[in-house]
């Protein structure tokens, strides 16, 4: 077993795989690892406009979306499987979590939705979170996805940064009953509508305060999210996901010490999947506050999940191919 923590200021899920890229090239018999130098964790060369004047109009565009979003967010009742209106943050706990479906049951389900294996993990968390309130028609799933930033940098920059926290992240809000087709056709227009924020440049509001931290000082910026927290002021959502994709890529063939499961995870202010495939299998454990929810209610909406998954792949007849 491997153990490796990093500060989320030091690395993201980027580059934890390309930290264990080397460390199994080297278990294996690879040349050392060379030192390398951390980067600045400024996100602004992948959110600012290419020219300096178009700033101002850019940041706008983005506090308009904000502004609307939250107006949107406030009319709707948001799921949770956590406490509500908790007014404390907590330590942090772990559950980890591998679907009963394997990876290559649920990517032919994805296709067939027009989906990427990603966006299906999506489509089934919200369709987990609205199955708690059948009877509601406010209810909403709101679920947070993480982007890596580094593909919005100018092609003159090269890949951007590998070291430091590069990661931004936009909701899916997913309202009402739907066919499965209808759902999946939401969710593909909402990611790519979010990801087409990020390349018009019109995400700089939401990042700013990132940029003006370090000037504030970190405790500071820690007692504001406290009072934050204590008035109930911080955006409500169901759950945050993000993704390291396939990183069965790191067994070589000829490799002979293997990963058998990896399973990472990072604290957030939201409960927080970390998706990942490894050796046909989807792995995505869950942090999550432990003042916000107790095991019990954890493990009941992990269960809740896996039949979500399961019953998806049942209902397209694709249960033959899982067994």
């Amino acid at each position: 077993a491997l153990f490796v923590t990093v500060h989320h200021l030091l690395g993201d899920g980027r580059t934890m795989v390309h930290l264990l890229t080397q460390i199994m090239a080297r278990l294996n018999g690879g040349a050392p690892m060379l030192p390398q130098a951390p980067e600045g964790p400024s996100l602004l060369g992948a959110l600012t406009p290419t020219r300096w004047w178009q700033t101002p109009v850019q940041m706008l565009r983005s506090r308009r979306h904000v502004l609307r979003q939250s107006q949107w967010h406030r009319s709707l009742n948001i799921q949770q499987f956590l406490t509500p209106n908790q007014p404390v943050l907590s330590a942090h706990a772990v559950r980890y979590f591998t679907a009963s479906m394997p990876a290559s049951a649920l990517r032919p389900l994805a296709r067939q939705l027009g989906l990427s294996v990603n966006s299906l993990i999506t489509l089934a968390l919200a369709e987990t979170f609205l199955s708690m309130a059948p009877g509601d028609p406010r209810a909403a799933a709101v679920i947070r996805l993480s982007v890596d930033l580094r593909r919005f940098y100018p092609k003159e920059a090269g890949h951007g940064p590998l070291w430091g926290n590069h990661v931004g992240a936009f909701v899916v809000t997913e309202v009402g009953s739907k066919t499965l087709q209808a759902r999946a056709d939401s969710i593909k227009a909402q990611v790519a509508e979010g990801l087409a924020r990020f390349e018009r440049r019109e995400m700089l509001w939401t990042y700013l305060i990132y940029e003006v931290l370090p000037w504030v000082g970190r405790t500071a910026g820690s007692r504001l999210t406290m009072q934050m927290q204590r008035g109930l002021k911080l955006p409500r959502i169901s759950a945050h996901a993000t993704s390291i994709g396939n990183v069965s890529h790191l067994n070589l063939p000829n490799a002979h010490i293997k990963l058998d499961l990896m399973m990472a995870t990072v604290p957030s202010m939201a409960a927080l999947h970390v998706l990942a495939e490894i050796n046909d299998r989807i792995v995505m454990p869950l942090s999550w506050q432990r003042a916000e929810a107790t095991v019990d209610q954890v493990d009941a909406y992990l269960a809740r999940l896996d039949q979500t998954l399961t019953a998806m792949v049942d209902m397209a007849g694709l249960g033959a191919k899982a067994a």
